[in-house]
């Protein structure tokens, strides 16, 4: 690749105004109906846990699956702008512009300035990261992370400066206690670069195995919380069984919607990894090139990271999800950045990016249009045709979080049925604005009207619906069907009365 050494400063300027016009319209992508959907259950976590103290959050997450930072970032940050949906998702998309901001500033030393600005222009153009930045959890951040590992894991394999390795380690904890993908991501970024100094006969690789090892300790606290979270999982988690079409799925998902793939998306398939695969034989090919270690790294932390969630899922438990994939997303835009700065024509350049953004922009515009749910809307419609009724019970945690939080500071009284039957995946205890119960009578009065809420052909703890049903006079169903357009998500309302 070509470095910027000789390259007039005029050039310079352009492509740092060029840059700012790609972070213009990142903001606006990821911003676009930011809060046009309800919250789901996970951003409803995501939401309940800023709301807790420091130590009670840190206590929750513990009994949940996930590492803590993203949730710790989170409090911090609506603490200083509030709280409320729309500031919920902001959080998500600050992690989205600082991929942008991190692939522009840090990736110069790696791929030049030119290359760093195609490489944004890559990343503007997967669907995915714009899609995510509209939901609340860790993807955007854990994303952004990963590609600090990955960018600072080249330097230090290429030109290291003193502070490289710092970076490398710093990047790497944080990655590690935001995502256990970006653990995964993290631990095969630094083995292949060990591997890589050691065949080069690089003694930086005794940097490499110190900073390893420093990593090791700060993240040996939480380690044993992984420990005891992983024995939750392993007993019963919700990730179906792993098959060819999941696995499928993880490649071709960042390139579409959130559940499923538009039309459009088979052009940026096609033409994503077929710029891969040119890429890896034209690097191959040239003797010496700068662009192996950068090349190699982003396809072992891509396929290394999805390939040990693969084993696992069929070893021990299925961990392997579509929507996971968005944390080592952005590796898979390195191989496609690394060729197109190579082509020397400006017009095929351009126009493969003008192609690549063109496809991704609509697939993003049209899913905003995605709705989580209509939980809103249910609880006007229960405030409007029902005023009498003041508890609401739920069966899953589909309905529960949503609920728990838009109820808050109202009359409503939410519970959920927790019996020996019932799977919660979920640290409920976050929710301070539902009850659990283990059966009716804990919740109920002799012949109390209440709203049993169901999540329309949702499978989980079904057989607590009949339970409950069979248990009480039905007085009616009424249905809350999505007013948005998509996807029309139906939540049934049945009014009950408890029997003795």
């Amino acid at each position: 690749m070509q470095t910027d050494v000789s390259r007039k400063p005029s050039e310079g300027v352009r492509e740092t105004a060029l840059f700012l016009l790609i972070l213009a319209a990142g903001a606006v992508l990821y911003t676009y109906r930011l809060s046009w959907s309800d919250i789901w259950i996970d951003e409803s976590c995501s939401k309940a846990l800023a709301r807790h103290s420091l130590a009670d959050l840190i206590r929750l997450i513990a009994h949940d699956s996930h590492p803590p930072l993203y949730f710790i970032g989170l409090k911090g940050f609506m603490s200083v702008v509030g709280y409320s949906d729309l500031t919920l998702r902001l959080f998500s998309v600050v992690g989205a512009l600082g991929t942008l901001i991190l692939g522009y500033v840090m990736g110069q030393r790696v791929f030049g300035r030119r290359g760093a600005l195609v490489l944004t222009a890559v990343l503007l153009a997967l669907p995915m990261p714009a899609l995510y930045a509209h939901v609340a959890r860790m993807y955007t951040w854990s994303a952004c992370l990963v590609l600090g590992v990955f960018l600072t894991a080249v330097q230090v394999g290429r030109d290291s400066r003193r502070m490289d390795i710092v970076w490398l380690g710093l990047f790497s904890v944080l990655a590690a206690y935001t995502h256990y993908y970006a653990l995964i991501a993290a631990f095969w970024i630094n083995f292949c670069l060990l591997l890589y100094l050691v065949v080069q006969r690089n003694p930086r690789w005794r940097a490499v195995v110190l900073m390893g090892l420093i990593v090791f300790v700060l993240y040996l606290p939480w380690a044993f919380v992984l420990g005891s979270q992983s024995a939750t999982v392993r007993k019963d988690f919700w990730i179906p069984p792993v098959s060819w079409q999941s696995v499928a799925e993880c490649y071709t998902r960042p390139f579409g919607g959130f559940y499923s793939l538009n039309a459009l998306s088979w052009v940026p398939i096609v033409a994503i990894y077929g710029l891969t695969v040119a890429c890896i034989v034209v690097v191959l090919a040239t003797p010496k090139s700068e662009d192996r270690l950068p090349v190699l790294l982003a396809l072992v932390g891509f396929h290394a990271t999805l390939l040990s969630a693969t084993v696992i899922s069929l070893s021990v438990r299925p961990i392997l999800y579509p929507r996971y994939i968005m944390t080592i997303a952005p590796l898979l835009a390195v191989p496609p950045a690394v060729l197109l700065t190579r082509c020397r024509s400006v017009w095929i350049r351009g126009g493969v990016l003008a192609v690549l953004i063109g496809c991704g922009v609509p697939i993003v515009f049209s899913e905003t249009k995605f709705s989580y749910g209509p939980y809103q809307q249910a609880l006007r419609s229960l405030a409007q045709r029902h005023p009498e009724v003041v508890k609401i019970l739920h069966i899953n945690e589909l309905t529960t979080g949503p609920f728990s939080e838009y109820a808050s500071g109202t009359r409503w009284k939410n519970y959920y049925l927790k019996n020996d039957r019932a799977s919660w995946y979920s640290n409920m205890e976050m929710f301070d604005g539902a009850t659990p119960v283990r059966d009716l009578a804990a919740m109920t009065e002799e012949r109390e009207v209440f709203c049993l809420v169901e999540f329309s052909g949702f499978w989980l703890n079904r057989p607590n619906i009949d339970l409950v049903l069979s248990q009480c006079d039905l007085i009616a169903v009424e249905n809350a069907a999505d007013e948005k357009p998509y996807p029309g998500i139906v939540l049934k309302l049945y009014l009950l009365r408890a029997r003795k």
